[in-house]
């Protein structure tokens, strides 16, 4: 994938605003029941960054797990329309990935 200088996205409502630098480490699909619940799909889909290169403005609110791999999960998503923002995995401390690939990948 080329790099991607700087892209933006956010929530529908738009109160919350991300920005990151760079292309995605990886973008891909997990299927875990987690994910599923999450996405009220058969897979959620994320663009992982490293954190320094992600800029966030707004409020969000966080919801923690324990995968079924034992790390702990925190999803990040507006307080307002709900709408997923982004997530961090204690296995990947440095790392975040962003619930809404779609805005940062794609233009219109």
């Amino acid at each position: 994938m080329p790099d991607i200088d700087q892209q933006e996205g956010g929530c529908i409502c738009g109160g919350v605003r991300y920005r990151v630098t760079g292309s995605p480490v990886i973008v891909a699909h997990c299927h875990c029941r987690d994910c599923q619940r999450g996405g009220g799909g058969g897979h959620s889909t994320g663009a992982m960054f490293p954190v320094d290169r992600f800029r966030l403005t707004g409020p969000v609110r966080q919801y923690q797990l324990v995968s079924s791999q034992g790390t702990r999960v925190t999803r990040s998503f507006c307080p307002t329309c709900a709408s997923p923002i982004f997530g961090r995995n204690d296995g990947a401390p440095d790392h975040v990935t962003s619930k809404r690939p779609v805005s940062l990948l794609c233009r219109a």
